[in-house]
């Protein structure tokens, strides 16, 4: 039976760590390229990001 409950945290604490990153992931998306940028606050671009060259 402990083993049990071990395993069962186990699967929890992983499911949960997942969901997480993959919520992290999706809010960093749809705040678009600028928004998301680590670098926004000394960015020279000003929005001019060019998706191909």
């Amino acid at each position: 039976m402990a083993v049990f409950m071990i395993n069962m945290l186990l699967i929890l604490a992983i499911i949960g760590y997942t969901v997480y990153i993959l919520m992290k992931a999706i809010r960093k998306q749809a705040g678009g390229k600028c928004t998301s940028c680590d670098t926004k606050s000394t960015c020279g671009t000003k929005g001019k990001h060019f998706s191909s060259y």
